[in-house]
């Protein structure tokens, strides 16, 4: 129902905005699974023994400007006091709708991190991929790189993972 909502065009700016960081919230959440855990076992407080997991692995958000920015507020309230980086890409109107990436702050030790790449709309899914170059320029390697988005059309989706399978 969240999808429809924000795709619905009558759809109030408050009712998108609590949908939209919904999704991303979730979105996020899902990504985090595909990260590597180690099983343990805590002491609950009433004594008994509870199999949990812990984080094994140093995470960082990048943030596309202009569309990863409304993913930013879910993704720190789920990774407290984690580095997010930022990528600014110049989408070029011209018949050949080349873009190119304007800046890049990213963190100094992106290199030994996951990365959550936030793209909260992959249309054609250019931008996605020069945000991936990027990232790989950092020596990002692409099983460490995670696509977050809240829609996408599929040749966009289709465009990235035919560029970068890994």
């Amino acid at each position: 129902a969240a999808q429809t909502i924000i795709r619905d065009r009558s759809t109030l700016k408050e009712d998108f905005i609590f949908f939209a960081n919904r999704i991303a919230r979730l979105v996020i959440e899902r990504a985090l699974e595909e990260l590597p855990f180690d099983n343990i076992q805590v002491m609950t407080p009433v004594g008994n023994t509870y199999e949990g997991k812990r984080a094994k692995f140093r995470a960082c958000g990048v943030s596309v400007i202009g569309s990863g920015e409304i993913m930013e507020t879910a993704f720190l309230s789920i990774l407290k006091d984690t580095p997010l980086g930022k990528v600014t890409i110049k989408k070029m109107m011209t018949s050949e709708r080349k873009h190119e990436i304007l800046s890049s702050d990213l963190p100094s030790d992106i290199s030994l991190r996951y990365v959550l790449l936030l793209d909260a709309a992959i249309a054609t899914g250019t931008a996605a991929m020069l945000a991936i170059q990027d990232l790989k320029k950092n020596n990002v390697t692409e099983d460490k790189i995670i696509l977050c988005s809240l829609i996408g059309t599929l040749q966009g989706i289709q465009n990235v993972c035919g560029e970068f399978p890994g």
